[in-house]
């Protein structure tokens, strides 16, 4: 078999140099979240951000203070609640065919963290949880969608500081 050259649609002749407003614009969605004192719990949920319409997810991070205080027990996912756009398809103009991603909700559809390390990250501005969010495939909202950060496992202690999402990505249409 003999060595190829592959081409994606996006480098494709076709398809214009990406600059501004062609498509290549990339747009934060964020949310803040500043937790408080009270007990963090199983199966609390916490309504970080909300993507607009036709929001094509390319990657992104979770970033939180030691909620837990290093004691290690606390379980958080990151995921998103259904938007009620079902199978819904977007085709995008260099020829790609996306599905809705939110026609169900998925808790744990972007972060399924397990047991967080209360440790803190070090050769950071700010020591803290980090959890890059890598998408091998673009993941398409066709509708606004709640981003949710929920408690599997309680924390041990602790509970105080702030979480912060965010998000990238382009919006199609």
């Amino acid at each position: 078999m003999a060595a190829e050259t592959l081409t994606g649609l996006r480098a494709a002749s076709t398809f214009p140099v990406q600059t501004q407003g062609l498509g290549a614009g990339l747009y934060p969605v964020w949310g803040y979240y500043a937790k408080d004192g009270n007990a963090l719990e199983a199966d609390d949920v916490f309504v970080m951000c909300r993507t607009p319409v036709n929001f094509l997810l390319l990657g992104g991070h979770l970033a939180m203070d030691d909620i837990d205080t290093g004691t290690a027990t606390l379980d958080m996912d990151l995921g998103w609640s259904a938007n009620g756009g079902g199978t819904e398809t977007y085709t995008t103009s260099w020829g790609q065919t996306f599905t809705n991603a939110g026609g169900t909700a998925d808790p744990d559809g972007l972060l399924n963290n397990g047991v967080m390390n209360g440790t803190a990250v070090t050769n950071y501005i700010v020591g803290g949880t980090l959890r890059p969010l890598v998408i091998h495939t673009p993941l398409l909202f066709t509708r606004k969608t709640d981003i949710i950060l929920t408690a599997i496992a309680a924390a041990n202690a602790g509970h105080t500081g702030n979480m912060t999402v965010c998000l990238w990505g382009q919006i199609l249409g």
